[in-house]
C-alpha cells in the first residue's frame, strides 16, 4: 500500500490511490474510474469493518426493497490498555543513512525500556535542512521506508517517523506510522 496523508482522495475500485488533494485550501478532484478492475477485493473487507458492517447490511435490505427501521448506533468499545510511548529526539545527520542507522538504534532502545510506540522528529529521515529534502531520492526514500518497516518488525514496535515523500512528482512532508510487525 502507499501511504497517505488523509486529505480528499479518490481511490479507485482496485484500492489505487488516484488523485489526492495536497495542502490546498480549495481543490476539486476529478478522476476517472475504471470499472472493470473492480473486483470485489476492496469492498469485502470494507462490508465487514465492525464500524460500517450494519450500514452496509442496511443499504442491502434497502435496495431489496425491505423496509428498515433506523437503529441506535452502538460505538465500538475498545478494551483499556496501558501504552508506553516513547518520543525520540536525535539531531539529524545531513546523511540519510547516518539518519536510519540512529533511528534503528533508537527504536531498539525504546523496546528495551518498555515502549510499545517510538515517535520520531519531522523529517527525522533526511533533517530539516531544505537542500537535503531536496536531495533524497524517490530511491532513498523507498530504501528509507523498508528500512523503518524492518526496523519497527525487528524491535516489535510500533514506530512514528517523519520523512519527505513524493507523490505525484510533488515533494511533501509525510507522518509514516508502522505496527510491530512491519506493516506500514
Amino acid at each position: 500500500p502507499t501511504p497517505g496523508h488523509g486529505h480528499s482522495a479518490v481511490i479507485g475500485p482496485d484500492g489505487a490511490l488516484l488523485t489526492a488533494a495536497g495542502e490546498e485550501s480549495d481543490k476539486l478532484l476529478v478522476a476517472e474510474l475504471g470499472l472493470g478492475r473492480a473486483t470485489g477485493g476492496q469492498a469485502r473487507p470494507r462490508r465487514e469493518h465492525p464500524a460500517f458492517k450494519s450500514f452496509w447490511e442496511t443499504g442491502v435490505q434497502m435496495l431489496a426493497g425491505q423496509s428498515v427501521s433506523a437503529v441506535e448506533h452502538q460505538p465500538l468499545q475498545s478494551p483499556q490498555v496501558q501504552i508506553k510511548i516513547a518520543a525520540a529526539q536525535m539531531a539529524c545527520s545531513r546523511q540519510v543513512g547516518e539518519n536510519m542507522g540512529r533511528i534503528e538504534a533508537l527504536a531498539r532502545e525504546a523496546k528495551a525500556n518498555g515502549a510499545d510506540v517510538v515517535v520520531f522528529p519531522e523529517l527525522a529521515v533526511t533533517g530539516a535542512r531544505e537542500e537535503d529534502i531536496a536531495a533524497a531520492t524517490p530511491r532513498q526514500l523507498l530504501a528509507a521506508l523498508a528500512r523503518l518497516q524492518e526496523a519497527a518488525a525487528r524491535a516489535q514496535i510500533c514506530l512514528v517517523c517523519g520523512m519527505p515523500w513524493l507523490e505525484g512528482g510533488k515533494r511533501q512532508n509525510w507522518a509514516i506510522a508502522i505496527g510491530p510487525g512491519g506493516k506500514l
